[in-house]
């Protein structure tokens, strides 16, 4: 509907199709979502031949997109290799783009590091985010943004677990039974 009517209006045809990307993410149909972003990216293409913004946002939830899909082992690593793909094209794209952005460029590099990395490839994934600090420094980058990709892991919320005993001696003493013959 959308694209009969405002065949000419790219911004309106990539919001609808990542509308409609989103509600097949949500509704749990991950090739019907990857099927309508690889449209959206082809679309962008042929509409204005390389809108960076607009292809770089689409491609990123691609790769994330293509990372959700349940399936079968022998896929998996055509799943990995697409996934990374559409990463370094965009990063591509941000690179030969009239003003390149370096923090997107690090950021996009950090995540094609962190899928290597959920694949098992930590030497791809080290040679990423090596290359991402790179850019960064390359770019004379704050303090603030180098803490912000690399800055020591922090709790992201605390639990508290609950006791495994309460106080009482005879809860104690059944829990001490239980336990001598593990």
């Amino acid at each position: 509907i959308v694209r009969d009517e405002f065949s000419n209006d790219l911004t309106r045809l990539t919001q609808a199709s990542s509308k409609l990307a989103d509600w097949y993410e949500r509704s749990n149909q991950q090739e019907k979502e990857v099927w309508q972003l690889e449209m959206t990216v082809r679309t962008i293409r042929n509409q204005t031949g390389d809108d960076g913004a607009l292809q770089i946002r689409t491609l990123r939830d691609l790769a994330a997109a293509y990372q959700r899909l349940d399936l079968p082992v022998e896929a998996e690593m055509n799943v990995y290799n697409a996934t990374v793909d559409a990463l370094n094209e965009a990063s591509q794209i941000n690179r030969e783009s009239v003003t390149p952005d370096p923090v997107l460029d690090a950021e996009l590099q950090i995540e094609i590091g962190d899928v290597h990395n959920l694949n098992g490839e930590s030497r791809e994934a080290r040679r990423s985010y090596t290359q991402a600090w790179q850019i960064l420094t390359e770019a004379q980058a704050d303090t603030d943004i180098f803490e912000t990709f690399f800055d020591t892991p922090t709790q992201i919320g605390l639990i508290n677990l609950p006791a495994i005993f309460p106080e009482d001696d005879e809860t104690r003493s059944a829990g001490k039974r239980n336990t001598r013959g593990r």
